[in-house]
């Protein structure tokens, strides 16, 4: 089957990044470079345990602040607290994994993200180990909403980094991961009259969930330039076999135009 030169197909959660007209704003930043640009989304989400969550949001005292690590965290903490922000409970202190999460944060709950500019978990561990270092209360936990895979074994590396700096989290898993029903459906519907030139993948769990769609529709992902979002999901694609032709630094949708353009 032929492949199509500059055309890409993303995995990622659906859109919590689009711009004003509802688009994704990696799909809007790749086709204004000159790429074709399919979104496929491969993760839905299941929240759960939110009463807990809000047992602990309640008790911000007991904390040294909070840690967004997606979009995802963010919303845990707004459905568990219905309609109410941190900022009212007494949270001033807050970190945050990209700029995607800091607008979600900003936008869903009222709240500044600091460290933004991090583009994965180790970046921001090194960042809060040096904006707290010395800090008053910096003995005090983090409260770090997250899901069910962050706290499987070789899940998180956060609190492995912080933990060296001698800061502790306090995770509270409030989601699970799951495939997204219809990837499958897209993806027969993209490739039916051709491959793509490059396809791209967000997260461990993006891979975990589309490899395996490849392998059965017979399609020989090793043929195509495999682009990763971020060194944890580099990791994860070699572990599964895979060459990574090129990765972005960051999960924005400039860095990830920035890096497959470089490797052209």
């Amino acid at each position: 089957m032929k492949t199509t030169r500059k055309e890409i197909i993303i995995f990622k959660a659906p859109a919590e990044d689009g711009d004003k007209n509802g688009e994704d704003a990696y799909k809007v930043t790749l086709e204004e470079a000159g790429f074709t640009a399919h979104i496929v989304p491969v993760l839905t989400f299941e929240f759960f345990d939110l009463d807990r969550l809000r047992t602990k949001l309640q008790c911000p005292e007991e904390y040294s602040g909070l840690i967004f690590t997606s979009p995802r965290t963010v919303k845990a903490v707004a459905l568990s607290l219905e309609g109410k922000t941190p900022s009212h409970l007494g949270w001033r202190n807050a970190y945050v994994v990209g700029e995607t999460t800091r607008n979600v944060l900003q936008r869903e709950l009222t709240m500044e993200g600091k460290g933004s500019n991090t583009g994965h978990a180790v970046a921001l561990a090194e960042f809060i180990l040096s904006e707290m270092q010395g800090a008053e209360g910096n003995h005090l936990p983090l409260l770090y909403p997250c899901g069910t895979l962050s706290v499987e074994p070789g899940g998180d590396r956060l609190s492995g980094a912080l933990a060296v700096g001698g800061i502790h989290l306090d995770p509270v898993p409030s989601y699970r991961t799951c495939p997204h029903p219809d990837i499958e459906q897209n993806l027969r519907a993209i490739t039916k009259k051709g491959l793509p030139e490059m396809v791209a993948f967000f997260s461990p769990s993006g891979v975990r969930f589309a490899v395996p769609v490849f392998q059965k529709l017979g399609i020989d992902l090793a043929a195509l330039k495999i682009v990763a979002i971020g060194p944890t999901t580099e990791a994860s694609l070699k572990t599964a076999g895979l060459t990574v032709w090129t990765t972005a630094e960051k999960p924005t949708p400039q860095h990830l135009t920035k890096a497959i353009i470089e490797h052209l």
